[in-house]
């Protein structure tokens, strides 16, 4: 079953490419509500990286919570992981409880996979089995970007969830089979990144010469879109939704409006073929290298 789940990052700073500022705290007032209302049980994904998210989040669960409230750990600066990191880390996540005024959360997921592949890495592990021993936490699991960590992190650990990117020109997980494979593993996963931080919805003019390597893609798809008369967040939705291999979608939102439009589309087979929209450049595709 696909739930929807609530991307934070854009409630406590400016996120995604076409991110202008954050989300006004009358706004988000307006999503919790409409939330309760029409999506009980869906997730919230936040971190305290995110600027001032998880306190935003917290002055809008009501005390019945029924929302999955999944958090993040904090990165670690070093090489190795060291005693004083995890007790840090331990820090972090009671001030992310008491931030986001519960006692326990559905899932923590580490941040950055990388921790999980440095000397020591099991002393991080075991604090998250500390913690889901102790009910704090019902689920643990990983934040990844490609099937090279999946298969590392994997080999060493075992979690409950995987949370990943995947869209319409993203299917590097779908195509190389990682997908399927978890799915049979019975790991509970959530894709994120659907909109590709919204680049989908992004001015071609603006974007052309940044973005060359997928600019091909971008057009093969919105003709496919136009001769639908079907819009970029149907579309979007629906592929993810077709896959039928997801626990969850992650998406980030601007504003009151699009969460709404969002929550109400009625996913439906998309009229044309979608394997050979799948970009091959990773620097496209991969958020972590716009930048560069």
């Amino acid at each position: 079953m696909n739930r929807i789940g609530i991307g934070s990052a854009q409630f406590g700073q400016k996120y995604g490419i076409n991110s202008k500022e954050k989300i006004k705290p009358k706004e988000i007032k307006k999503i919790f509500k409409y939330l309760y209302l029409k999506n009980k049980k869906c997730y919230i994904d936040t971190s305290p990286t995110y600027g001032n998210a998880e306190t935003l989040i917290g002055k809008n669960l009501n005390k019945k919570n029924e929302f999955r409230i999944i958090t993040k750990t904090i990165p670690s600066k070093s090489r190795n992981i060291n005693n004083k990191f995890v007790k840090n880390l331990e820090i972090s996540f009671f001030l992310s409880l008491k931030r986001l005024k519960q006692k326990k959360v559905y899932g923590l997921l580490v941040h950055n996979v990388n921790d999980l592949l440095k000397k020591n890495s099991h002393l991080l592990y075991n604090q998250l089995l500390i913690l889901k021993k102790k009910k704090l936490v019902s689920k643990i699991g990983i934040s990844v970007y490609n099937r090279r960590d999946i298969h590392r992190v994997l080999s060493k650990y075992k979690f409950d969830i995987i949370q990943l990117p995947c869209n319409i020109l993203d299917q590097r997980l779908i195509i190389d089979g990682t997908i399927d494979k978890l799915k049979k593993q019975k790991i509970e996963m959530h894709a994120r990144s659907i909109f590709l931080q919204g680049l989908l919805f992004s001015d071609r003019k603006k974007i052309q010469k940044k973005f060359n390597g997928i600019i091909k893609n971008i057009d093969l798809l919105n003709n496919r879109l136009n001769k639908a008369n079907i819009s970029t967040q149907e579309a979007a939705i629906s592929f993810i939704k077709n896959l039928k291999r997801f626990n969850a979608i992650i998406i980030g939102i601007d504003n009151f409006e699009q969460l709404k439009n969002i929550v109400e589309i009625s996913p439906k087979k998309l009229p044309f073929k979608t394997y050979d929209l799948f970009s091959k450049d990773i620097n496209c595709v991969d958020p972590r290298f716009w930048k560069k």
